[in-house]
């Protein structure tokens, strides 16, 4: 199964390095799973439909250096894993914030994903299918077993298009082809990019579409504007020392057009580990975590398979990254609910090059304007 970290979100005021690199709001990325699947994968710790009660409080209220806390009292109208009794405690960790769930009304109701936290008390996250029931279809029929709809089994990106321009169901093109695997590998985690070209030939980070491929390797990506694109393949389930990547030429594609056997072989890459340590005060260890990115990730053209991610602490004050692609890499380490404007901690610039088996690196935390 893939892991619901494909569902990128960022909901923290971040100090970079002394880098001006502010980031405020919460952004949840587009997924690229149909409702059904999307359903199936986020099944969580506890799923049910609710009706918000009375009784809800704030815990802990938000401030400039950390989010409030809040819990929200749902009567269960039915359950379907995870929860026992007529009625369920659901925490908020970011209440206050633009990530927050909110403030519910007593009598709204919701179809709920709830994950466990340390405590084994159940937190409702951001960017997950948490919704009212009005938009919960796709999730009710998974979690009754029920017969899916053509809808539940569009592909989102197809969705997104169709509303952006309801012209492209009829005027738009169709890409299809299939993914060969490298030794005749598994293709349940394979994911297939759209990627648009400009007017020189290179490819830009803008992506037209982005799905699963079939159990069986073939694709089909409809309602697509005329234009020029390139067409990338990865398999997101990577070994320790490789992933597993394709790559087609450029593609014209012209209204109503489909344009067929645009077919990809998948070849492996070599990857590493890259550790970073840090160095911290350990009152600061929970909120510390460390962003390993790609220093060409904002260039035009290169590797479409550029690796951007965070990993947070372990007990040996050490952030770990695994199967990730050589190259050279930015690392910076932040806080959570950081004020970049009133920065507490800050460290010297560091880059990482992996070209085998392991990078490491080492990080010192000091105040502003200590050396």
């Amino acid at each position: 199964m893939i892991s619901r970290t494909k569902v990128l979100f960022i909901c923290l005021t971040l100090s970079i390095a002394g880098v001006a690199r502010t980031v405020e709001a919460c952004a949840c990325s587009t997924g690229y799973l149909n409702d059904r699947d999307d359903a199936e994968e986020q099944f969580a710790a506890a799923v049910f439909e609710g009706e918000v009660l009375p009784g809800g409080h704030v815990i802990t209220a938000a401030t400039r250096e950390h989010s409030g806390q809040s819990v929200i009292v749902f009567r269960v109208l039915r359950s379907y894993k995870g929860t026992q009794g007529e009625s369920i405690q659901v925490y908020d960790a970011m209440a206050g914030s633009d990530c927050g769930f909110g403030q519910p009304k007593p009598g709204e109701r919701y179809f709920l994903y709830g994950f466990a936290g340390k405590d084994s008390k159940i937190f409702v996250e951001a960017c997950t299918r948490t919704a009212g029931l009005e938009f919960a279809g796709p999730d009710m029929r998974y979690a009754r077993g029920e017969q899916p709809t053509n809808e539940d089994l569009t592909p989102a990106g197809e969705k997104w298009r169709l509303r952006r321009d309801p012209n492209l169901g009829s005027q738009g093109a169709t890409l299809r082809g299939t993914i060969r695997p490298a030794g005749g590998g598994n293709l349940s985690n394979v994911v297939l990019t759209v990627w648009e070209v400009d007017a020189r030939g290179r490819r830009i980070d803008l992506i037209a579409d982005r799905q699963k491929v079939n159990k069986d390797g073939s694709y089909e990506v409809r309602y697509i504007s005329p234009g020029q694109y390139i067409v990338t393949a990865e398999d997101l389930q990577f070994t320790p020392t490789a992933r597993f990547v394709g790559e087609s030429g450029k593609i014209q594609l012209e209204q109503g057009q489909t344009h067929s056997d645009v077919n990809l072989f998948l070849h492996s890459e070599p990857a590493g580990q890259v550790t970073i340590r840090v160095i911290a005060p350990r009152e600061l260890h929970d909120r510390v975590f460390v962003w390993l990115r790609d220093v060409q990730m904002d260039s035009l053209g290169g590797s479409p398979y550029k690796f951007a991610g965070t990993s947070q602490l372990n007990e040996k004050n050490t952030a770990s990254f695994e199967s990730i692609p050589y190259g050279l890499y930015d690392v910076y380490v932040m806080l959570t609910n950081e004020d970049t404007r009133k920065p507490s901690w800050t460290h010297d610039e560091l880059q990482v090059k992996l070209t085998g088996r392991i990078a490491e690196g080492v990080v010192e935390l000091r105040k502003p304007g200590e050396k």
